[in-house]
């Protein structure tokens, strides 16, 4: 049933078909262009979005973070950079 919304790629199938799927995925994205691009995604945002957000509560004090929320919307931009070049900016004091 999913096969016929989803067709035969790497998150719907199994064995050798999965495997070769696999092995054409890994050989992608272990590619060092793609490594050395996620590296300075991941650093960028660390530096320009992470760490201010941790400051700002740690300067301020009484309020209560909640780091499951954090790292969440970290991983989302994170990813929607790397997968999609859009930057949904969640990880933005205010949050939203």
């Amino acid at each position: 049933i999913l096969g016929d919304l989803l067709g035969r790629g790497i998150f719907n199938s199994d064995g050798d078909t999965w495997r070769f799927q696999r092995k054409l995925a890994s050989l992608e994205l272990g590619s060092v262009s793609i490594r050395v691009f996620a590296h300075e995604i991941v650093k960028t945002e660390i530096e320009t979005r992470l760490f201010p957000v941790l400051t700002s509560f740690s300067s301020d004090s009484g309020s209560v973070l909640d780091l499951q929320d954090v790292f969440r919307r970290f991983a989302f931009d994170t990813i929607s950079k790397l997968s999609f070049g859009f930057d949904p900016d969640c990880l933005h004091v205010p949050f939203p």
